[in-house]
């Protein structure tokens, strides 16, 4: 059932208390956590993502009350710079900070971020609105030089943050996430080649990421365990095989809607990736069963197979799996490739 304010403030009760989660549309409004807050002075972990009733109000009370605060996670609430000023003010010890979808908050929030946590900061989360800037971005990777994973979704001309960001981050930074953000061209991109610890690498939706680029970053990038290429059309059969012969750590894949690949990157994922466990091949028309059957046969850790919008893909591949028993979870649907949500094995298949 849903969680209400008169329900909430029962956890007062358990004072020392280090972590709490609220599910996300939470209907808990800001007087109930500030009461709890008052009580709970231990918390550690704060995780009120998508709770449209916290504002301003709770952050005010987070900040007086909760100075061991090491993570707090406020996405789709309606926090503006008052509340991020008193919590950096006073939560110095605050190292994870996920602010996405938070229309009040400006580049002025940015700039206290900075200016407060520039030592203690080391995940940060923003999904830039209208109210975000180069300015602000770059006061916050200007100072912030500790950060070891950096998600700036949707921001645009970024070429010149990016360039500040492997200036200041790239000894640190594990996870970059850029996905949906504007660049003037690909070279703009290939700084993130100095990063050479990154382990997770998202660029989502990219127009201008191409495959010289792309292969620039893998070849020094060889620690990258997660990469997601989503909807980049740029990205071919070329850049793929990059990878893949260069980062042998590779374990979630997501090329769905990249046009230009085909079985000839599958061979080579077979023949390399052997840490592979979730691929994610949606609407990519040229893949065919036996490309399919070679990423199975070759990577023997695989978990997950995401082939939704595959014409290439028919009741072949379903027979032989079972003729193998194998057990690959074939997905439909699912918003992560990682956390399956819902599926289903095979309605959508043509028969051969």
């Amino acid at each position: 059932g849903e969680i209400t304010d008169v329900g909430f403030e029962n956890v007062a009760k358990c004072t020392k208390l280090k972590r709490l989660e609220l599910t996300q549309g939470c209907t808990v409004t800001s007087a109930a956590v500030a009461h709890v807050v008052k009580h709970c002075k231990a918390i550690e972990h704060l995780n009120l993502r998508g709770c449209i009733g916290v504002d301003d109000v709770a952050c005010v009370s987070i900040g007086c009350n909760l100075v061991n605060l090491e993570a707090l996670h406020i996405d789709w609430t309606p926090v503006t710079d008052v509340g991020i000023a008193h919590l950096v003010a006073h939560c110095k010890k605050l190292s994870t900070l996920t602010v996405k979808w938070c229309e009040g908050i400006t580049d002025y929030s940015l700039r206290l971020i900075a200016r407060e946590l520039p030592d203690s900061l080391r995940k940060f989360s923003l999904v830039s609105t209208t109210e975000i800037t180069t300015v602000g971005l770059g006061a916050l990777v200007d100072s912030c030089m500790k950060l070891s994973e950096l998600s700036l979704s949707n921001a645009s001309n970024m070429d010149g943050i990016l360039t500040v960001v492997v200036d200041n981050c790239s000894a640190h930074l594990r996870v970059l996430d850029l996905s949906w953000c504007q660049f003037a061209d690909s070279s703009s991109l290939a700084g993130i080649q100095r990063c050479t610890t990154l382990q997770q690498l998202e660029i989502r939706k990219c127009e201008v990421l191409d495959d010289a680029t792309f292969e620039e970053i893998v070849t020094a990038c060889t620690q990258l365990q997660v990469v997601n290429v989503h909807q980049c059309s740029k990205i071919s059969d070329e850049g793929v095989i990059a990878l893949c012969q260069n980062c042998p750590l590779l374990s979630l894949l997501d090329v769905s809607q990249c046009p230009d690949i085909s079985d000839d990157a599958l061979k080579v994922i077979a023949e390399n990736s052997h840490n592979l466990e979730h691929l994610n091949l949606g609407y990519v028309e040229d893949v065919t069963d036996g490309g399919c059957m070679l990423v199975v046969n070759g990577c023997r850790k695989l978990k997950s197979l995401f082939i939704k919008g595959c014409c290439g893909v028919t009741t072949r591949l379903q027979n032989w799996l079972q003729a193998t028993k194998r057990e690959v979870l074939v997905v439909e649907e699912t918003k992560n490739i990682a956390e399956p949500k819902t599926f289903s094995l095979w309605p959508h298949f043509r028969e051969q």
